[in-house]
C-alpha cells in the first residue's frame, strides 16, 4: 500500500515537472530556466492561428493573443479592446505642413517605398535674433551673384550706426564688415566763388551761381560721393559730374542773387 502511494507522488510531481517547462525540437534536453515553452529548430517554422478578419473578430481573446491574419497578411495582437495590424502600428505619416513656423520649410519626395525629406525654403522667420555670428558663414558661402537676392535686405534690417554720416567698410583684414568715416577727398566752404577754407580741390566760378569744383586728385571714375550744403531761401545741386570735377548750381528762390555761403564733401565711394 505505502509502495502504492509513493508511485502515485512520483507520477504527480514528474507530470507537474513535465508540464511546468515544455522545449519542443531540437535539444529537449536543453531548456532554459526562464522559459515555459521553448522551440528549437534548424529547418521548422513556428506556425500560430492563421485566421480570417471575420473569424478574427469573432474571438474574444485575453489581451496579448495573437494570430496571422489571412486577409490583411500580417500578425495582429490583443490589446485588450482591438486587435492592432503589427505591419502597420508603428507607421508614421510624413506631411510639410507647417505647424510651428509659418511657411513650409522641408520638401518631401517619394520615391517607391522610399521618401526623401530634404531642407526646403527658409525665411528670417525661422531664423532667431542674433543667433547666427560671422563664425556661422563658410569662406565665399555668401555672395551676391547666387546667394543674395535682390530686395531681399531692406533697410531695417541693417543696424544704423550710432554716428551720422558713417558708411559700411570692410575692415584691415578685409574679413568683416563694420560702420565707418568715409574716406574724404575734398572738402570746403565757399561764399559764392570765393574760398573761405578749402582742401583738396578749387574752386572756380563759371557763371552767376554756377560753380566748378575741380578736384586734386582725380578719382578713377564717378562712382565717388558729392554732399552738398546751402542755408536760406536757396536751392543747392550737382549739375554735372565728371572724374576730376563736379558742377555746383545755387539758385536763389526768393529774390536777389544766387551768391551765397555754401559747403561741400567729396567722399570715395
Amino acid at each position: 500500500m505505502k509502495m502504492k502511494w509513493l508511485l502515485t507522488c512520483l507520477a504527480l510531481c514528474a507530470f507537474q515537472v513535465l508540464f511546468a517547462q515544455i522545449k519542443i525540437g531540437d535539444n529537449p534536453q536543453t531548456l532554459d530556466p526562464g522559459s515555459v515553452l521553448e522551440l528549437e529548430s534548424s529547418n521548422r517554422a513556428l506556425v500560430i492561428t492563421r485566421l480570417s478578419t471575420a473569424e478574427m473578430n469573432a474571438l474574444s481573446p485575453l489581451p496579448g493573443a495573437i494570430v496571422y491574419n489571412l486577409d490583411e497578411e500580417c500578425i495582429h495582437y490583443y490589446n485588450g479592446s482591438e486587435w492592432i495590424n503589427l505591419c502597420s502600428a508603428s507607421a508614421l505619416e510624413l506631411t510639410n505642413f507647417p505647424i510651428v513656423n509659418a511657411d513650409t520649410t522641408i520638401a518631401l519626395t517619394r520615391t517607391g517605398d522610399q521618401i526623401n525629406v530634404e531642407v526646403g525654403t527658409i525665411t528670417g522667420l525661422n531664423i532667431v535674433d542674433q543667433s547666427l555670428t560671422r563664425d556661422d558663414y563658410g569662406p565665399s558661402s555668401v555672395n551676391g551673384q547666387a546667394h543674395i537676392q535682390l530686395n531681399s535686405t531692406p533697410p531695417n534690417r541693417i543696424i544704423p550706426s550710432i554716428i551720422p554720416n558713417q558708411i559700411l567698410k570692410t575692415n584691415t583684414a578685409a574679413d568683416e564688415v563694420i560702420w565707418a568715416d568715409p574716406d574724404v577727398i575734398a572738402m570746403g566752404k565757399v561764399n559764392a566763388s570765393v574760398p573761405i577754407r578749402v582742401r583738396g580741390a578749387n574752386v572756380l566760378p563759371v557763371a552767376d551761381g554756377l560753380y566748378n569744383v575741380v578736384l586734386d586728385n582725380p578719382r578713377p571714375n564717378q562712382d565717388y560721393i558729392i554732399q552738398l550744403t546751402v542755408f536760406g531761401d536757396y536751392r543747392i545741386q550737382v549739375a554735372n559730374q565728371l572724374n576730376d570735377s563736379f558742377l555746383v548750381s545755387i539758385v536763389n528762390l526768393g529774390v536777389g542773387t544766387p551768391d551765397t555761403i555754401w559747403y561741400f564733401t567729396v567722399l570715395d565711394f
